[in-house]
């Protein structure tokens, strides 16, 4: 019963806390949901990396080199910004920054093909941002097979074969692409569910270090003594209804007003939900470490871009080091990136992604162990503190 009234009177004392003198701290828990969430939205906004800035410096000045660069110009992916006069003012345009494509069409190219030679097409892009590349490259690509295609076609018919004919020849084998999860192909799509994950995360994490430490500015300790784990049981209880609010306006209205692609919101806040609960007990691992409000913000600096890049959301983690691998798998947040994804844009179902969420779980019983061995670590210290101090008179 003693253990029961000392979690009553920390969930009481820290809802008296954040509603008084630590509401700061109520402040950013429930601001963070709303404000990183709406730049991120906006930033992303455009979704998908389209018309990549693109310069043509055409040589051949012939009907085939015309008719290539009116198709360029029609895909989503190209858009033609400028036509230099020569291929090393081009180069150096692409160098500065003012387009990241460059086409040569050499002077040579359609006597080339009609001399039944390859019609080469020199090509430059600016790889430096992997999101344009992925963007302009294919899309470049495409236009040059189709051309090859139709090329090959009317060789072919004017040979006397049929249509039908000429393509089967050229094309004997034909693509069949069903884009399935993402069919925008958006970045935004792929990118905001991790995002809002790590949002999570951060306010769970940023709440709890902040509150003990702002505590700690007032001379208060929390955690100690014989009900120190009912004390923090507590605190975090009475945190954990905030959290679960900031994640509910995460999935219910930065979702659909920013527009992006959600298969059953339930589900991704169910994920959402588990992710804070198997947060918490690591939470409260680091906030028993915070001697101040800035250590807070110094332990989340420290944190949380080393889980997010290690999550394997960012790279595949099988391309990373063991050691990292085994290191990220001991973060909450890496599960819940993994599943985030596939519930939001692939199932929307949180059957599809059990696995992470036994990791979860096996997390959350891992970071409770820590605690507590971390709570009796100190309860023992603190003992023999307190046996010197009575024992040294000097010091009493």
């Amino acid at each position: 019963m003693s253990s029961l009234r000392a979690l009553v009177g920390a969930f009481g004392d820290e809802v008296a806390f954040l509603t008084g003198r630590g509401r700061a701290t109520l402040l950013v828990i429930l601001g963070l949901p709303l404000f990183y969430p709406t730049v991120m939205s906006w930033l992303y906004e455009g979704n998908v990396a389209i018309e990549r800035p693109t310069l043509v410096v055409d040589e051949d000045g012939s009907e085939l080199s015309r008719q290539l660069q009116i198709r360029l110009d029609a895909t989503q992916e190209i858009r033609i910004v400028g036509r230099p006069g020569t291929v090393s003012d081009g180069i150096e345009a692409v160098r500065r920054g003012d387009a990241e494509m460059l086409l040569w069409i050499p002077a040579d190219f359609t006597r080339s093909i009609q001399r039944g030679r390859t019609g080469r097409l020199p090509f430059w892009v600016d790889s430096a941002n992997m999101v344009t590349y992925a963007g302009g490259m294919p899309g470049l690509t495409n236009v040059v097979g189709s051309l090859n295609e139709d090329l090959g076609a009317r060789f072919f018919m004017d040979k006397g074969m049929t249509t039908a004919q000429a393509e089967a020849r050229v094309m004997p084998v034909l693509r069949d692409d069903h884009i399935r999860y993402r069919p925008s192909m958006g970045y935004g799509d792929y990118l905001i569910s991790g995002v809002f994950a790590v949002v999570v995360q951060q306010v769970v994490l940023i709440g709890m270090t902040l509150s003990f430490g702002m505590a700690c500015d007032l001379g208060r300790r929390r955690g100690r003594g014989r009900h120190g784990l009912a004390d923090l049981a507590g605190r975090a209880i009475a945190h954990l209804p905030i959290y679960l609010f900031g994640s509910a306006v995460l999935v219910f209205v930065m979702f659909p007003l920013a527009g992006w692609t959600l298969l059953k919101p339930a589900a991704l806040f169910g994920l959402f939900a588990m992710l804070v609960v198997s947060l918490l007990p690591m939470a409260l691992v680091c906030a028993r470490l915070a001697r101040d409000r800035f250590d807070a913000f110094l332990l989340l600096m420290f944190l949380s871009t080393p889980m997010f890049m290690a999550s394997g959301y960012a790279w595949p983690t099988d391309r990373m080091p063991g050691w990292v691998q085994a290191v990220a798998a001991c973060f909450p947040l890496t599960p819940a990136l993994q599943g985030s994804r596939t519930v939001a844009t692939a199932t929307g179902d949180l059957g599809s992604v059990v696995p992470q969420i036994l990791h979860l779980a096996l997390l959350f019983a891992a970071w409770a162990l820590v605690l507590i061995v971390s709570v009796a670590a100190s309860r023992g210290l603190d003992h023999r503190r307190s046996a010197r101090l009575q024992n040294d008179p000097v010091s009493t």
